[in-house]
C-alpha cells in the first residue's frame, strides 16, 4: 500500500518566473520620502545660518504665531497640505523627461499642461512676492516659501 503524504508536506518547486519576481521584490529599494519631514527641517535650519540680520527680522515678521518664532517648524507645510490641496503637488517638484537638464518651457507645467506649475515656478511666485514685502497692498504669512 502506497504512504500518503499529506498536501502540507508536499514541496512544490518554484517556476522560474515566481523566483524572478520574488527575487525582484527583495532585490528592489524602498519607497521613501525624498526628504521627509525631519530632511525639510535640517535643511531649513542649515539655511537659517545665511540669512542676514534684516532677512531674519523679516521671516519672524512673516511667521504665523504657530510658529513660535521657528522657521525650520514650516519647512514641512508643502509635504503636509499637498494632500489637501491637490492642485498643489507638482509645485513640489519638477520632471525632466529622461534628459539631464532643465527647460522651463519645457519641463514646469501640471498634467493639465499649466505653465509654471512646478517648484520652480512656485519659487519664482514667492520670490515675487517677497520682493514686495513691506508693500501696504501686500500682507501675507511665511509658509509655503519655506518648503522651496
Amino acid at each position: 500500500m502506497a504512504a500518503h503524504t499529506s498536501p502540507l508536506l508536499r514541496l512544490r518547486l518554484p517556476t522560474p518566473l515566481a523566483v524572478a519576481v520574488v527575487f525582484t521584490l527583495i532585490a528592489a529599494p524602498p519607497i521613501a520620502e525624498a526628504w521627509g519631514k525631519q530632511g525639510h527641517i535640517m535643511v531649513c535650519k542649515i539655511a537659517e545660518n545665511y540669512l542676514s540680520e534684516k532677512a531674519v527680522a523679516a521671516v519672524k515678521e512673516l511667521l504665523p504665531e504657530s510658529a513660535g518664532g521657528e522657521l525650520s517648524t514650516m519647512c514641512p507645510w508643502a509635504d503636509e497640505v499637498r494632500f489637501r490641496y491637490y492642485w498643489s503637488r507638482p509645485l513640489h517638484y519638477v520632471n525632466t523627461p529622461q534628459v539631464c537638464n532643465f527647460k522651463y518651457s519645457r519641463d514646469c507645467h501640471n498634467s493639465r499642461g499649466q505653465q509654471g506649475m512646478c517648484v520652480v515656478g512656485a519659487i519664482n511666485n514667492y520670490t515675487e512676492q517677497l520682493y514686495s514685502y513691506g508693500d501696504s497692498k501686500t500682507s501675507c504669512k511665511l509658509s509655503a516659501r519655506t518648503q522651496l
